[in-house]
């Protein structure tokens, strides 16, 4: 799509979360389309490489944002800053305290947020399908200040009677990610008893989750002009879920065996739960993402961008990305 077509004036955004993974997709994506958009950014440090089309602001979360930001004429907030360690005190102090704060400052122009949010608000157990109206029960202190934000996001623009888009992506792999197929590389070496091709994963490449981000935007423009504004959360993923066997697959190494299957995975989770510390939260956290079906309905996403984005085929997508990046190793060797 062209960035900026249309019969609205150029956006001026303010991006917070430019520094980090889906933040920086969505600065790469304004840039690859030649964007009219104007974007202020806020960075702790100003990048080494800046974009014409950015402003980069100095100042951070949740108390050191600078005097007269966001900019008195920005239009469009893009929050995708979540600060995902520390204790609880912290998480909550950046991710609900700080987006309460920025709120309270944005400017009357601003007409709609796009905050990008988690699956995690729907709890760590089995979902398969899930709708947006099915029930919150986040189960970790991070998923917790995620759905606080939320709120905080969705009851302010509909004090203003702005749009609000909260997205909820569970995995979001792309070419910088160092988890997810790493997460099923490694899952694969565990001796765990389940059946594979009954769990299912949603996911969506970063780099079309930016073109989400960049649609949903032009959609808040849309609906400013139009006096329809919604304040609603959207899942986000393509269409067709992943089964963990189709992962197994592309995760392992050429000629890799298969291990012995052992231990119910729910037993595992178990074990997890007890071990004392950051490390068995962590390892419970990967083993009930990882061995539990989680993927979302979508449709509520394509009523508002259309579906040429969600009807792509993971597996193609993923096979993609192993590919490029067995090409860059292959280049730097």
């Amino acid at each position: 799509m062209t960035v900026g077509a249309g019969r609205y004036a150029a956006p001026h955004v303010v991006l917070l979360g430019a520094s980090g993974y889906t933040g920086g997709a969505f600065l790469r994506r304004l840039d690859e389309a030649g964007t009219p958009w104007r974007v202020t950014a806020l960075v702790r440090t100003p990048p080494q490489h800046r974009l014409p089309f950015v402003t980069y602001v100095l100042g951070a979360l949740p108390d050191a944002l600078p005097a007269g930001f966001p900019q008195p004429d920005a239009t469009v907030l893009v929050h995708l800053a979540t600060e995902h360690h520390g204790d609880a005190s912290r998480l909550r102090a950046v991710n609900v305290d700080g987006t309460r704060e920025v709120l309270s400052r944005l400017p009357p122009s601003v007409r709609g947020v796009v905050h990008g949010s988690s699956m995690s608000v729907y709890g760590q157990g089995v979902q398969e399908g899930v709708a947006e109206t099915a029930g919150t029960v986040p189960g970790t202190a991070l998923a917790r200040t995620r759905l606080a934000a939320e709120r905080a996001v969705l009851e302010e623009m509909r004090r203003r009677g702005g749009t609000a888009y909260v997205l909820r992506p569970r995995f979001l792999p792309g070419a910088d990610d160092r988890s997810f197929l790493p997460m099923a590389a490694r899952l694969r070496t565990l001796p765990l008893r389940l059946d594979a091709d009954q769990v299912r994963l949603g996911l969506m490449d970063v780099d079309d989750y930016a073109e989400v981000v960049v649609r949903l935007v032009e959609r808040a423009h849309e609906r400013h002009l139009r006096r329809a504004p919604v304040q609603r959360a959207l899942n986000v993923a393509y269409r067709e879920p992943v089964t963990l066997r189709q992962l197994f697959d592309i995760a392992a190494p050429s000629g890799a065996g298969t291990p012995l299957r052992l231990v119910p995975s729910e037993t595992l989770i178990r074990w997890a739960r007890r071990m004392p510390g950051r490390r068995g939260a962590q390892l419970t956290t990967l083993l009930e993402l990882a061995t539990r079906s989680h993927w979302p309905d979508v449709r509520a996403l394509e009523a508002e961008i259309g579906s040429d984005i969600t009807d792509k085929s993971p597996i193609r997508v993923l096979r993609a990305r192993r590919s490029g990046a067995d090409d860059e190793v292959t280049t730097h060797d």
